[in-house]
């Protein structure tokens, strides 16, 4: 089992990392590389997420059941953008209710294993990890209808926007998840892509 999830976790990661250095013409509109600090949006959207998902931070609060409690009052009562705020409610509570539900595409677990924390690694970008609750709750996100801003927000502080947007891009719900399963916590390995300064996920296993 373990050989197998191994090999499910670097074969997928291998197929995120060729799509992010050898990226595919999609629609009609270009960005030239040079606007680009991720590899998929801007500077100035990425330090737009980074504004909001800082104005979000001080009001998400994670519960022992894996949900988090955001402060809606709280954060327009701070002048959060009142948008924001109803937009991050909708997605806040559509990620509470996969939690919370049994036959939700992903369920609550029982108690939450491993640790949450950021290890800068300097040009490594850093390890991200995260306990079993907030490893299912960042799938959801990912997963669902949530923006980078959002992600940012509920993230451990001092996880650089970059860094978040590696996450958010590189579609890891299913391997959060996977590597999630026996309930101990993930931990996510973020480098800076050969050719350019993108952070890409280079490998997550469990904690």
């Amino acid at each position: 089992m373990g050989k197998t999830k191994g090999f499910i976790t670097s074969f997928a990661l291998g197929a995120v990392l060729f799509a992010t250095v050898f990226p595919q013409s999609a629609g009609a509109e270009t960005i030239d590389s040079d606007d680009l600090v991720d590899g998929h949006i801007t500077e100035e959207e990425l330090q737009k997420a980074k504004e909001e998902g800082d104005a979000l931070r001080p009001h998400v609060n994670s519960n022992p059941d894996g949900t988090i409690d955001f402060d809606v009052e709280g954060a327009l009562e701070a002048g959060v953008d009142e948008d924001l705020v109803h937009e991050s409610e909708e997605v806040y509570n559509e990620a509470n209710e996969k939690m919370s539900s049994a036959t939700g595409e992903f369920s609550t677990l029982s108690s939450c294993g491993g640790v949450t924390r950021y290890d800068n690694q300097g040009f490594m970008r850093g390890d991200i990890y995260l306990n079993s609750c907030d490893a299912s709750y960042a799938a959801n996100i990912v997963g669902g209808s949530g923006t980078l801003s959002q992600l940012v927000g509920f993230l451990p502080g001092g996880v650089p926007v970059a860094v978040a947007s590696g996450v958010f891009h590189g579609g890891l719900a299913f391997l959060l998840n996977h590597n999630n399963s026996n309930n101990t916590g993930i931990v996510i390995r973020m480098v800076e892509a050969p050719f350019d300064d993108r952070s890409i996920p280079y490998w997550v296993r469990s904690q």
